[in-house]
């Protein structure tokens, strides 16, 4: 056909996908986009014939059949069950599923074409690092927001406000350079009233629990009990999710408030630099006055402590390299619920394979250094979200058992009241529920899509806030009371 060259679909599409190429493929493209109606890109699985174009998808009805027929004249085989997509610019994958630019490095180095022990390895050391430096410098984003209602401290939220701002700056650099791909990272989705709930629940869960889903990790391998029976909420809670997730699923997609965007820049419009930089440059003007003024540092005669805010400037640089290395920053919550989903399954498999909630497969990619896109999702079975985030979860938690043993602070923490073990309970469930709900953790948008102004992430923040106070709130009266 002319203008078109056979391929397949890069973002998780079922059928063919041809190229555009030159104006001959963009007159088709606007032909089959009159009748068609927008969807949003990560949507763009149907039936029909689908137009991939400009980070949108175009879907026509299979009632408008008539370009569709016009299409299948040349040789390609459209039914209603193989759709056609086709795809301007970027992302055109040849039939063989390889990216044309990388079919040398695999050649050269034929592992990259199976990229899970990369990605496995990248990311254990990542957790690895992050445990270390969350432990030694006790970097808990709980209490970044706990301090702040309870005892009207923002010492913590101000090393918050120095991890986003510096890894605005590095993500930013590292995208005008061309290093990030994909950007906006994968799993991120339109903004959507859900995640401003879940983001609600998120924060009186997170308070409740002690801990963030990673700070309850890192203090677990520092010896917490608590936060052992808080992981163990987030599990049940987790999986829970799956047993709601067609109703909050319909909720989600009503109360989406524009399905063609995912960061701010996107939806106004802008390149990213023209937002991102002036905000890191206000974020930095703001540190500037807080160093001024003795406000970053603290004194600590712990042994080995490390200041919250090299801690900080150390954690932007894990964001920024798991990101490079592995295609997204950090994020572990979706292994709570494929962790949950491998104990249910002993027990009621029937039930958890007819879950539509685990049969789903949400991340579809090909991470860098590998010539291949992945997939993977909450259900048991191992795939690509196991191989992102089974290691990173275990790095974290033998990074801050190192860091304990080393200046001899571990010890299994038994004896806490049952005030706290229930708190930690209840707030473990509604942490692994509503971060299914949002989705995603603080750890996912606060140090991932924030710095990128994902439009998710910053209602989730819109929404952990009062939830933070709500739940500092239920603290201060009925566990620590």
């Amino acid at each position: 056909m002319a203008g078109l060259q056979g391929g397949r679909h890069t973002d998780g599409g079922v059928g063919v996908v041809v190229r555009v190429v030159g104006q001959a493929g963009m007159d088709v493209v606007a032909r089959i986009g009159r009748q068609a109606r927008q969807m949003h890109a990560a949507m763009g699985i149907g039936r029909g014939v689908g137009v991939q174009q400009r980070g949108h998808a175009l879907q026509q009805d299979e009632e408008d059949d008539d370009e569709a027929l016009e299409v299948a004249r040349h040789g390609l085989n459209i039914t209603p069950d193989r759709p056609i997509f086709v795809q301007a610019g970027r992302g055109y994958q040849p039939a063989d599923g390889t990216r044309p630019a990388n079919r040398a490095r695999r050649e050269r180095h034929p592992h990259l074409a199976e990229p899970y022990l990369t990605i496995m390895l990248a990311s254990l050391a990542a957790g690895l690092t992050a445990g270390f430096v969350m432990h030694r410098s006790d970097f808990c984003v709980t209490a970044m927001f706990r301090d702040l209602f309870l005892f009207r401290d923002a010492y913590l939220l101000r090393m918050l406000v120095l991890l986003v701002a510096t890894s605005m700056l590095l993500f930013e650099l590292a995208r005008a350079a061309g290093w990030l791909a994909p950007y906006p990272f994968p799993l991120l989705g339109p903004p959507s009233v859900a995640s401003l709930v879940g983001g609600f629940v998120f924060g009186i869960g997170m308070v409740l629990a002690g801990g963030c889903v990673v700070g309850t990790l890192y203090k677990l391998g520092a010896g917490s009990v608590a936060s052992g029976v808080a992981l163990l909420g987030m599990l049940a809670g987790s999986t829970l999710y799956a047993e709601i997730h067609p109703a909050w699923g319909a909720f989600a997609r009503a109360s989406l408030l524009d399905a063609r965007a995912i960061t701010l820049p996107q939806w106004l419009g802008l390149p990213p630099a023209v937002l991102i930089l002036p905000l890191a440059g206000l974020g930095a003007v703001l540190l500037l006055r807080w160093a001024r003024a003795g406000a970053l540092t603290r004194i600590s005669h712990a042994a080995g402590h490390l200041p919250a805010w090299r801690a900080a400037l150390i954690l932007a640089g894990v964001g920024l390299f798991s990101w490079l290395l592995v295609g997204m920053p950090l994020g572990i919550t979706t292994s709570y619920a494929k962790l949950g989903a491998n104990v249910a399954a002993w027990f009621r498999p029937e039930h958890v394979a007819g879950l539509a909630y685990f049969a789903a497969l949400p991340l579809d990619y090909t991470p860098p250094f590998a010539d291949r896109p992945i997939q993977g999702g909450p259900g048991p079975a191992f795939d690509a979200v196991g191989a992102i985030q089974y290691p990173l979860i275990v790095g974290i938690i033998l990074g801050a058992f190192a860091s304990a043993l080393l200046v001899r602070e571990f010890r299994v923490r038994l004896g806490a009241p049952p005030r706290q073990l229930a708190s930690a309970l209840i707030g473990g469930l509604l942490l692994g529920l509503s971060a299914r709900m949002v989705p995603g953790c603080n750890i996912w948008h606060l140090w991932g899509g924030l710095p990128i102004l994902a439009l998710q992430s910053l209602l989730f923040l819109a929404g952990l806030v009062p939830g933070s106070w709500v739940g500092s709130r239920l603290l201060a009266r009925f566990v620590i009371r």
